[in-house]
C-alpha cells in the first residue's frame, strides 16, 4: 500500500496525542454522564432541584464540559492545529 493511500486510525497517532485526545473524550462521556444524571433527578423529583437550578445546572455541565471535550477530544484524534491550541488555552 503506498504512502498516500494509507488510512490512518487512532492508533497511527503519537502516544501524546491519542493520551490527550482520549482523556478529553472521557471528560465529554463523563459530563454527559452528569447531565443526564441531573435531568433524571430532575424527572424523578430530587429535594433541592426542584426549584428550576437543576434544569440550568444540566445545560451547563453540556455546554460547559461534555460538549466541548467531546469537540476537543474528536479534534486532537483528527491532528487539527486549533484543537492543541484550544488545549492549551
Amino acid at each position: 500500500m503506498s504512502e498516500e493511500n494509507k488510512v490512518y486510525t487512532i492508533f497511527d497517532r503519537p502516544y501524546g496525542l491519542r493520551f490527550i485526545g482520549l482523556i478529553q473524550m472521557a471528560f465529554g462521556l463523563f459530563g454527559l454522564l452528569a447531565t443526564a444524571g441531573i435531568v433524571g433527578a430532575i424527572l424523578i423529583g430530587g429535594p433541592g432541584i426542584q426549584d428550576g437550578m437543576g434544569y440550568i445546572y444540566s445545560i451547563l455541565i453540556f455546554a460547559g464540559v461534555a460538549l466541548p471535550c467531546l469537540l476537543i477530544g474528536n479534534c486532537m484524534d483528527d491532528l487539527r492545529r486549533f484543537a492543541v491550541i484550544t488545549q492549551i488555552i
